[in-house]
């Protein structure tokens, strides 16, 4: 009997939240507001791995962790800038790469290692069969300078945005771009018989939450509740109170200054968090959006039934609970 080689569709989110429609099965802190209707069609039919814990609450280290299988005490990965493989991992087998190694054509888009130093440079070039692709940010980003100022390490654009359908139109968002290069790809792999192993990584709802109009209107003003728990918690340890990303954006800076880093408790004004909560919600849902028309798309090829699909965060993410990040 002659083996089949699944194809494999490897989704990994940025900064989400474990407050998804599905989860009020598995008692996971569900919430009425986000809605995601592809991922909960997806857990519907598939497995649900309730009790995943991330190996270290920082992307790199995270997502390091997540693509060679090994902890952070292994790869050496504790901050952003490390790069495993100039680290404790020099030999260490990727994930895409094992793929790779087995026949497969492995090709990755969008934020699956850590941007910049701690993917290498070249997002990890060797995992890779072909060049991976990351687009920068058309409306905010730090990866090529524009709308980051490195001098203030300030951005210059707004922590959240909702764009129009013109704009939309004229300029796709980023997670939108990633998605469009990854669609001709899996069609081509597919139609030529050629086992694949893709890496999708969305961006949202990662800072800024700048999402189509669409999205923010799924979620009224009215409707965001703030965080019950917005004190810390007593004797906090420094490292596991973070806040200082959101006071970098211009729309902040002047409400809620960022001194080195804002002393636990004090808080930023509520107006500002209902503000955040919703664009986040709706940030949540334009991915879902995205990781939709991959699954359609996959669907359309005829290659459902021949793909293995694994849709992950890297870690969560605080809106205001215990005074933290936003």
């Amino acid at each position: 009997m002659t083996s089949v080689h699944l194809n494999v569709l490897f989704v990994l989110i940025d900064d989400l939240r474990q407050q998804l429609q599905h989860g009020r099965a598995q008692g996971i802190g569900a919430t009425d507001l986000m809605r995601t209707p592809h991922l909960d069609a997806l857990a519907a039919d598939a497995l649900v791995a309730t009790h995943a814990h991330v190996q270290q609450a920082l992307c790199g280290p995270s997502r390091a962790s997540i693509l060679t299988g090994r902890r952070p005490e292994t790869t050496g990965v504790v901050e952003l800038e490390d790069y495993f493989r100039h680290m404790g991992c020099a030999h260490c087998v990727t994930l895409p790469e094992f793929f790779q190694q087995h026949g497969y054509f492995s090709f990755g888009m969008g934020k699956v290692f850590h941007d910049g130093a701690g993917g290498g440079g070249d997002y990890d070039a060797q995992s890779w069969n072909t060049d991976f692709y990351n687009p920068d940010d058309p409306y905010c980003s730090w990866i090529d300078g524009s709308g980051f100022n490195p001098e203030t390490k300030s951005f210059t654009c707004n922590s959240w945005r909702a764009v129009s359908p013109a704009e939309e139109a004229a300029q796709p968002l980023v997670d939108t771009l990633t998605v469009n290069a990854a669609l001709p790809r899996i069609s081509e792999l597919t139609a030529a018989r050629t086992p694949w192993f893709a890496a999708v990584g969305i961006r949202k709802p990662h800072l800024p939450f700048i999402v189509p109009q669409r999205f923010l209107d799924m979620y009224p003003a009215g409707s965001v509740r703030l965080a019950a728990n917005d004190f810390c918690p007593w004797r906090l340890p420094s490292a596991a109170f973070v806040t200082y990303e959101v006071q970098s954006y211009a729309d902040v800076r002047p409400v809620w200054p960022k001194h080195g880093q804002a002393t636990c408790n004090a808080t930023m004004p509520d107006w500002l968090a209902r503000q955040l909560r919703r664009a986040y919600y709706a940030a949540v849902s334009h991915a879902d959006d995205e990781v939709g028309r991959l699954l359609k798309h996959v669907r359309e090829v005829d290659a459902w039934e021949r793909t293995v699909v694994a849709v992950v965060g890297d870690h969560g993410w605080k809106l205001g609970e215990h005074g933290g990040h936003f």
